[in-house]
């Protein structure tokens, strides 16, 4: 599964029920695609 996610807070309690349900995160990658700020993009990928 892949996941893509704009906030860190939410990305990390997304995940958690994810290796709750069995998922292991397997690939993370951070994107500071704006460099003039905090934002940064998240994509990962779960697998069973």
């Amino acid at each position: 599964m892949v996941m893509i996610a704009c906030d860190a807070r939410t990305f990390a309690r997304d995940a958690a029920i994810l290796v709750g349900a069995g998922y292991a995160l397997s690939d993370l990658v951070a994107v500071d695609q704006f460099t003039q700020s905090t934002h940064i993009e998240i994509a990962a990928t779960f697998r069973r």
